[in-house]
């Protein structure tokens, strides 16, 4: 599997992000993936400012970040996004993907708390349980040494999915 580790972080690239989780999981490269960053310019090139030395960085969309992937396996893939809606996009696209950590969605209007850094809108709680139902494991785990929680069970704590 070429995909070392999949997160959902709504600030894309920090200190967590580009340090921690990265070193953690020794990643080559790190994917921002999303249409909507990857068609912004100076978002781009901020992202890529930001990157610490050593850590190859791309910033592509779904279909961009699919073909990547399938070209170069082995290579430590550590694959960004901001919400849920951008792992369904490289779940359709046929991209292996077998757990996705949640760590950060902040607040928006109509959105409910799920863990201290985690807000989930119905409509993301949807997208979330239609990628439990394609059998991607869902856990939240703020940094590597936080013990991992089952995500679903936190949607359903929050009364976000069906118990």
């Amino acid at each position: 599997m070429p995909v070392l580790h999949v997160r959902i972080d709504n600030r894309l690239i920090h200190g967590q992000v580009a340090v921690a989780w990265s070193k953690h999981i020794g990643a080559k490269t790190l994917i921002v993936s999303s249409d909507e960053v990857a068609r912004d310019e100076f978002q781009v090139a901020i992202l890529k400012a930001v990157a610490p030395p050593g850590l190859k960085v791309e910033i592509l969309d779904a279909a961009a970040t699919v073909a990547y992937a399938k070209a170069h396996p082995g290579e430590g893939l550590f694959l960004l996004c901001k919400g849920p809606g951008d792992v369904l996009a490289l779940v359709d696209r046929g991209l292996d993907i077998r757990e996705v950590n949640i760590g950060n969605m902040a607040f928006v209007v109509g959105a409910k708390a799920v863990t201290r850094s985690v807000y989930v809108t119905p409509e993301q709680a949807a997208i979330f349980a239609a990628l439990a139902g394609r059998g991607v494991r869902l856990v939240s785990q703020m940094m590597p040494a936080d013990r991992p929680a089952d995500f679903m069970a936190l949607l359903r704590d929050a009364g976000l999915v069906p118990g």
